[in-house]
Parts: structure tokens; C-alpha cells; sequence
């Protein structure tokens, strides 16, 4: 519930959703938990730069 609400106060930003990820992993999965980073590192670099961190810098 509070996932959802975030993901919208992030559209509501201009911030993609896309940006927000959450993945219930154990601590004896660490193979799993390697390969959520990782898949999650490459789709926020095909998003591109954070949009609010360029609005703030000008």
C-alpha cells in the first residue's frame, strides 16, 4: 500500500515509477538478490539521468 503511494507521488514529481523497485529477498538467496541489483542497475541506466537532480543543478 505504501509502495503504490510512492510510486505515485513519483509520477507526480515527473519522476518515472520505473525508478522505484521493491523485491522481498531472503537472506539465503544471494544469488537472487545479485541478480535484482543488477537488473535494476541496468534499467535505471537505459532511463537515463535523474530528471529532478538535472531541475535542481540549473
Amino acid at each position: 500500500r505504501r509502495f503504490a503511494l510512492l510510486k505515485k507521488i513519483f509520477e507526480e514529481l515527473g519522476l518515472e515509477s520505473e525508478r522505484l523497485r521493491l523485491s522481498w529477498i531472503s537472506a539465503s538467496e544471494g544469488q537472487r538478490f545479485s541478480d535484482v541489483v543488477n537488473d535494476f542497475t541496468e534499467k535505471i541506466k537505459k532511463l537515463g539521468p535523474n530528471p529532478m537532480r538535472m531541475k535542481t543543478s540549473l
